[in-house]
C-alpha cells in the first residue's frame, strides 16, 4: 500500500482534493496536511503517542452526524418535486384502470440474452474503472475496501481455523462471526484468483446479477419486458449499491437473494404454489442471511410481509410452506449459534451505551436520515462515508403512480406499504429535521432493550425500499405501455422509452456513479516483503470524531499482510480503535517511550521480529524518538520508498 492510499484516507476527513481515477498521485506526508496544522504538543501522560498529530482541520470538533441530518432547502425541494410530479400524473392517468383489458405490446426478441448483457454493461459503467483495474488497483473510496480484500485472501485459512494467528498477533483474532460467510466461501473457492482482481470482478458482475434477479421478481409481479428491466435498474443501481461500492463492502453489491426471496414468496402466496417455490424461498433466504446478517433481516421482512397475511388467512399450501420453514430453520439456527458464540466486537468498549439515548445516538450513525433519501453530495461523502438511501428519482416517481395506475391489482398495496416501512426503518430511530429538533420513530422502541444496538446499521433496509419501488415502477410502465396514446407503429420507440435516458441521468448525474469512485494502487512496500517474522507497524496515533485515519491504517496493514504473509498486530475485522491490539500496544509503548524506556524488550517478549516505521506519516519528533530507541537493536534498518511511501524496517534480532 502506499502514499496514494493516504490520499484516499484523507478524503474521508475532507482534507484531500478529489482526483481523477487513474491520475498519478504522490506520497502525502502526514496524510496530506501541512505540519503547521498537524503538530501538537505531546498528549498527557497515559494518552496517545509521542508527537501525536491531528487532522481535525476544517472539521473542528463537532460530531459528523450533526453535519448531515438537518433537512434543508434541497430536501424540501426534492420532496415537493415528487409530490407535484405524482399529482400531475394522477391527472394524466385518470381512468387508466380501463387499460387492464388491453394487451401490452409484444416483448422484444432475444430478451433473455439481451437483459443480462444490458445489466452487465450498466454495471461496468457504474463501477468504472473496476472493469479495467485488474489486480494492480483497488476501486473504492473508504477504508473498508482493503479489509474486505484481505478477508478474501484470508478465507482459505479462516474456513479451517476460527482464530487467525496472523492477525492481532500474538493472541490471534477470532473471526467466528464473519461479516459474510458467502464472501468467505467465495474467497476459498476462487483462491487461485488475486483477491484485488476478485473484488473488482464482483463490483462489475454483482450489480448485474442483482439487477437481473430483480427483473425476475418484477415479471412475477406482472411486469413485461423491456419495462421489467426498470426494476433491476432501480434496485441494483440506486443509493445502497453506490454505498456498497464506495465503502468497499463488495459482498453487499452482490445481492440477488432479496429479489429471489420476493419472487418466491409471491409464488408461494399466489394461486398455484408449488413445492419448488417453498424450497426456492428457503434457499434464497439462507443465501441472504449468510451473505450478511442485515440481508437476512431484509429477507425476513420480505417473507413475513407477504407470508404472514397468507398464513393467517389460511391461504398457504402446507407442503411448500413446510419446505420453506424447514430450510429457514436449517440455515438460521447454525447462524444464530455462530452469532452468539462469535468473536466479533459489536460496540466500542470506550463508549457508554447504558441509556436509551446513548443507544439511539450510536445506532443513528448507521442510519440513513432524511438527507440520504436525496441525491448524495460531496459534503455527505466527506462526513458520512458516501452512505445513501437514494432511490432513483425516476423510479420513485413511477412507483408513486401505482395507487392510481395499478388500482385493484393484487399486491400493489402490500408493496407500497413494504416500501414505506423499509424507508421508515432505514432512516433510523431518530429523524432530525433541524440542528436541535428531532422526532423519534417506532424503531426506537427496539433499542429500549440493552444489547439491541448490535443492529446498528438500519440503513441496510434501503435495499428493500429500492426493490419494492423498482418492482412497482416496472409494473406501472407495463400498464402505461398499453395506453393507445403511448403506442406507436411497429419498429418505432414509444415515448415511454425516455425512461431509459432518465435512468441513465439518474445514475450518472444524480447518484454520481462512476464519478465518485477512486483508483487506489494495491502494491506493498519492498521493505515489508523482505520481513521474515511478525511485524509491529507504527503509525501516528490519532483521535478523531470519526476515527477514520486509524481505520485506514488498520486496513492498510491488513491488505499488506496478504502480500508479505507475516503476522501483524492489527485486528482485521473490528474497526473500533479500543479493540485493536496494535493501538493498545502502541499506546503502552508510547507512554514508555516518553519516559525513556526502550520498547525493544517488550516487542521481543511478545514475539515480534520487526518494527515498521511509516516515516512519511509520523511527526518528526515521534519518528526521531522511535529511531533512537530502535537503533541499538538495528543500526542500519531497511529504508525503502517503493509502493509510494517510505518505511523503515528494523530487525529485532535478540541481543547477543
Amino acid at each position: 500500500m502506499s502514499g496514494p492510499l493516504w490520499a484516499a484516507a484523507a478524503l474521508s476527513v475532507g482534507q484531500a482534493e478529489a482526483t481523477t481515477p487513474g491520475a498519478p498521485r504522490q506520497a502525502i506526508p502526514n496524510a496530506g496536511l501541512p505540519r503547521a496544522e498537524t503538530a501538537v504538543p505531546p498528549p498527557p501522560e497515559g494518552e496517545g503517542s509521542v508527537g501525536m498529530p491531528t487532522v481535525h482541520g476544517r472539521l473542528g470538533q463537532e460530531p459528523y452526524t450533526d453535519a448531515r441530518e438537518p433537512i434543508t432547502l434541497p430536501a424540501l425541494a426534492g420532496i415537493t418535486g415528487l409530490l407535484v410530479l405524482w399529482a400531475v400524473w394522477l391527472v394524466v392517468t385518470r381512468g387508466s384502470t380501463a387499460l387492464r383489458k388491453i394487451e401490452p405490446p409484444p416483448e422484444p426478441r432475444g430478451w433473455a440474452i439481451l437483459s443480462p448483457a444490458l445489466f452487465t454493461l450498466l454495471s461496468a459503467l457504474a463501477s468504472w474503472p473496476a472493469a479495467i483495474s485488474g489486480s494492480a488497483r483497488m476501486v473504492g473510496r473508504e477504508f473498508d475496501l482493503p479489509g474486505t480484500i484481505w478477508f478474501l485472501s484470508a478465507a482459505p485459512r479462516l474456513l479451517g481455523e476460527r482464530v487467525d494467528p496472523l492477525t492481532a498477533f500474538p493472541q490471534g483474532a477470532d473471526y467466528g462471526r464473519a461479516d459474510s460467510f458467502v464472501w468467505m466461501v467465495t474467497g476459498w473457492a476462487l483462491q487461485a484468483l488475486d483477491p484485488v482482481l476478485l473484488s473488482n470482478l464482483a463490483q462489475v458482475l454483482g450489480p448485474a446479477l442483482s439487477g437481473w434477479a430483480a427483473e425476475l421478481a418484477a415479471r412475477r409481479f406482472g411486469a413485461r419486458a423491456p419495462w421489467s428491466a426498470v426494476a433491476g435498474v432501480g434496485y441494483a443501481f440506486a443509493g445502497p449499491t453506490a454505498t456498497a461500492l464506495l465503502e468497499g463492502h463488495t459482498y453487499l453489491a452482490v445481492t440477488p437473494f432479496l429479489p429471489l426471496c420476493l419472487w418466491s414468496v409471491l409464488a408461494l402466496t399466489g394461486p398455484e404454489p408449488r413445492l419448488r417455490h417453498g424450497l426456492f424461498f428457503g434457499l434464497a433466504w439462507a443465501g441472504a442471511l449468510w451473505s450478511s446478517v442485515y440481508m437476512g433481516f431484509c429477507a425476513t421482512l420480505i417473507g413475513a410481509w407477504f407470508g404472514a397475511p397468507a398464513l393467517l388467512g389460511r391461504r398457504l399450501v402446507r407442503g411448500p410452506m413446510l419446505a420453506a420453514a424447514a430450510l429457514v430453520l436449517a440455515a438460521g439456527l447454525p447462524y444464530v449459534g455462530l452469532f452468539i458464540g462469535g468473536g466479533a466486537v459489536l460496540r466500542p468498549s470506550n463508549e457508554p451505551l447504558d441509556t436509551w439515548d446513548q443507544r439511539l445516538d450510536f445506532v443513528q450513525r448507521g442510519s440513513g436520515g432524511l438527507l440520504s433519501l436525496l441525491p448524495p453530495s460531496p459534503e455527505l461523502d466527506t462526513f458520512y462515508h458516501g452512505m445513501s438511501l437514494y432511490p432513483l428519482f425516476s423510479v420513485a416517481a413511477l412507483a408513486l403512480l401505482a395507487p392510481r395506475v395499478l388500482r385493484g391489482e393484487p399486491g400493489t398495496r402490500a408493496l407500497l406499504a413494504l416500501a414505506a416501512t423499509a424507508a421508515l426503518i432505514a432512516v433510523g430511530p431518530l429523524i432530525r429535521y433541524s440542528y436541535v429538533g428531532q422526532l423519534t420513530t417506532p424503531l426506537a422502541l427496539l433499542y429500549l432493550v440493552p444489547g439491541a444496538e448490535a443492529m446498528r446499521f438500519p440503513m441496510r433496509f434501503g435495499w428493500v425500499l429500492c426493490l419494492a419501488l423498482g418492482v412497482l415502477a416496472a409494473r406501472v410502465l407495463t400498464r402505461l405501455s398499453k395506453a393507445p396514446g403511448l403506442q406507436t407503429a411497429p419498429g418505432w420507440p414509444s415515448p415511454l422509452h425516455l425512461i431509459w435516458l432518465l435512468l441513465l441521468l439518474d445514475i450518472t448525474v444524480a447518484l454520481g456513479l462512476p464519478g465518485r469512485q477512486r483508483w487506489i494502487p494495491a502494491g506493498t512496500n519492498g521493505a515489508l516483503a523482505a520481513a521474515t517474522g511478525p511485524i509491529f507497524d507504527v503509525y501516528p496515533r490519532l483521535r478523531l470524531p470519526q476515527d477514520d485515519l486509524n481505520a485506514w491504517f488498520q486496513a492498510n496493514d491488513c491488505l499488506q499482510q496478504h502480500d508479505h504473509g507475516q503476522a501483524i498486530a492489527d485486528h482485521c475485522a473490528s474497526r473500533f480503535a479500543p479493540e485493536n491490539p496494535r493501538l493498545r500496544l502502541q499506546d503502552e509503548l508510547g507512554r514508555g517511550l516518553r519516559g525513556g524506556q526502550d520498547p525493544t524488550p517488550t516487542l521481543r517478549r511478545l514475539g515480534f521480529a520487526h518494527v515498521a516505521l511509516h516515516a512519511d506519516l509520523l511527526a518528526d519528533e515521534e519518528l526521531a524518538a522511535w529511531q533512537a530507541a530502535l537503533s541499538a537493536a538495528d543500526p542500519q534498518p531497511w529504508d525503502d520508498r517503493s509502493g509510494g511511501e517510505r518505511i523503515l524496517l528494523y530487525d529485532l534480532a535478540p541481543a547477543p
